[in-house]
């Protein structure tokens, strides 16, 4: 897991423009193992934190700032089984779709 501490929001958002806020912790787990313990730990805690995913459809406001943020964006596998495809909750779907091109994945059966 990827940790880093006192981080301004414009890090870890696409857009270039986002300005003020600060991240206290900002966690990036690699794994759906570690997104749950470092979810688990902190609700235990009693410490609040946000969940996010690539940030790609959320705006920061300019005074937002949080204490602790956890990222899906690392919990990005995708495994194929028999008749179903399994993907972690970071998986972007352009990621998912181009490697069902490149495999010849075709159409859904109900």
């Amino acid at each position: 897991m990827i940790v880093r501490n006192n981080i301004p929001v414009y890090d870890i958002c696409w857009l270039n423009h986002a300005r003020g806020g600060m991240i206290g912790t900002f966690y990036e787990p690699e794994n759906l193992d570690e997104l749950k313990n470092i979810c688990s730990k902190l609700y235990l805690e009693g410490k609040d934190f946000d969940l996010i995913g690539h940030t790609s459809n959320i705006y920061f406001l300019p005074d937002y700032s949080v204490a602790n943020m956890v990222s899906t964006r690392k919990c990005n596998n995708i495994v194929e089984e028999t008749n179903y495809i399994v993907c972690d909750c970071g998986v972007p779907v352009a990621k998912l779709s181009r490697q069902m091109v490149e495999e010849g994945v075709k159409g859904l059966k109900d």
